[in-house]
């Protein structure tokens, strides 16, 4: 599938790739690589969240930018293990910082994701409302969570 196809309502744009920022070649995530072959690659869950990095790496400098960052949402306790999220992308900016999560239209037609990412900036929103301030959900076109006042904003408004 080439970089730039947009399928909207459509988890085709989901499916992982590689991706050879020096050669521009992007390869399926269940191609057989060695260590050698991936010390090149990056891998992106999409190719809205590739399309994301690209213009945040535009906007912002590009060593401001981290990909896949690790939050902590809630420490191990005697009962459960912690809870991480991978956020797609974090921007350290001498402002400040800024969170960006690609999500796709599909997430409307899967209640038992959407279900999940709804609890998950629930959470977020309560234990670490610093970081949910400063996050912005980015997809294809604008669109409402459903059952909340969130608004993804569409990558063409990043």
């Amino acid at each position: 599938m080439p970089v730039g196809t947009k399928r909207k309502n459509s988890k085709i744009n989901a499916k992982p790739f590689w991706f050879n920022s020096k050669t521009g070649q992007s390869i399926p995530a269940g191609t057989a690589l060695t260590a050698t072959q991936k010390k090149d690659l990056e891998y992106f869950d999409s190719v809205l969240e590739f399309q994301i990095y690209g213009k945040l790496c535009r906007k912002y400098n590009p060593s401001f930018v981290r990909r896949q960052h690790e939050i902590l949402v809630l420490p191990e306790n005697d009962y459960f293990p912690e809870l991480t999220w991978k956020v797609d992308f974090t921007v350290f900016t001498p402002q400040g910082l800024l969170l960006f999560e690609g999500k796709g239209r599909w997430i409307l037609h899967d209640n038992f994701a959407l279900g999940d990412f709804r609890k998950l900036l629930r959470l977020l929103q309560l234990i670490h409302p610093d970081y949910f301030n400063y996050l912005q959900i980015v997809s294809e076109e604008a669109w409402k969570l459903p059952g909340t006042s969130i608004n993804a904003i569409a990558l063409k408004d990043l």
